[in-house]
């Protein structure tokens, strides 16, 4: 297993963290999530 570069894993980690929230969202709101 290989580490990823930090710029790499904080994108991901936002990216991530955006999707989830998104998710949430539109399951509470009923909304289609748009990027």
């Amino acid at each position: 297993l290989f580490r990823l570069p930090s710029f790499l894993s904080s994108l991901s980690s936002v990216a991530v963290n955006y999707v989830s929230r998104c998710l949430r969202f539109s399951r509470d709101l009923g909304f289609r999530c748009s990027p």
